[in-house]
């Protein structure tokens, strides 16, 4: 069956698919970028692009995937709402406690389009679990060969993004900085972050950089990628914006994995 929209009834109706006819030819075929589903009506049909113009979104080594877009990451009906990881790996983030001082307080949800968390001034962010490390915290330990890569879709942006303890930190403020115990620092000065925009941290044995909105704005040497232990997670530390898509990775990517990212998600921000 397929899905029409009746005019006339105003009504949603399924329609028997009778017969299928392959065209053995050349078609030109066009992606229309429609917020969050990709879905339209033409000619009344519930319609959905054929195929993908952009290469998807990496998911190998993705170990983290927070999402305020989809319900199973965030739900608005829960009364005990945590976000959820999507990735499957059990490193989702509690919402509403904590026992950090000043105490963790829940974000506001942001419904519009984009959908998205804003932070109270002052606070800690939300901590992975509440008053423990979570269960899912070795998924941050990284190796000296893969590396990681923190990914964050952020909007007016200022204060720390992710942090992990003492081990790394991903902060905005004018700048991009990245500070990392084992790995050493790097910043990115005289960055333009009003706005929607993407940022993205690799780094692995050998180099670290820095992307804003898929551009590469800093690279460095980097000392060593491995991090292991049980140090307290945290988003948005102390950090007013807007918090949209979050990925993080046991591996560094390529520029190229991090186009793809930024060309899958960006229409969602108007980047």
């Amino acid at each position: 069956k397929i899905v029409k929209y009746n005019t006339t009834t105003g009504l949603v109706e399924d329609i028997l698919v009778e017969k299928i006819e392959f065209i053995n030819k050349t078609l030109e075929i066009a992606t229309i970028t429609v917020d969050v589903a990709h879905t339209y009506l033409a000619n009344g049909f519930v319609s959905h692009n054929k195929g993908n113009a952009n290469a998807p979104i990496p998911w190998t080594n993705l170990v983290c995937y927070l999402e305020p877009q989809f319900a199973a990451s965030y739900n608005t009906g829960s009364s005990a709402t945590n976000f959820n990881d999507l990735a499957g790996y059990s490193t989702g983030f509690n919402l509403t406690g904590g026992n950090s001082n000043p105490a963790i307080a829940a974000p506001t949800f942001n419904a519009g389009s984009p959908k998205s968390l804003t932070f109270a001034s002052g606070k800690y962010g939300i901590k992975q679990h509440a008053n423990t490390s979570g269960t899912g915290d070795t998924y941050f330990n990284t190796t000296l060969a893969n590396g990681y890569t923190i990914i964050a879709f952020v909007n007016g942006s200022s204060g720390d993004i992710f942090s992990r303890g003492t081990d790394y930190k991903v902060t905005t403020s004018g700048n991009i900085a990245f500070t990392s115990t084992p790995n050493g620092n790097l910043s990115a000065t005289s960055q333009t972050l009003t706005g929607w925009h993407m940022i993205a941290v690799t780094t692995g044995a050998g180099t670290t950089t820095i992307y804003n909105n898929n551009v590469s704005v800093a690279s460095g040497a980097s000392t060593a990628a491995a991090t292991t232990g049980t140090s307290d997670i945290y988003l948005m530390q102390n950090n007013t914006g807007n918090l949209g898509s979050f990925l993080f990775y046991q591996r560094a990517l390529s520029s190229t994995e991090i186009g793809n990212i930024w060309n899958n998600l960006r229409g969602r921000y108007g980047l």
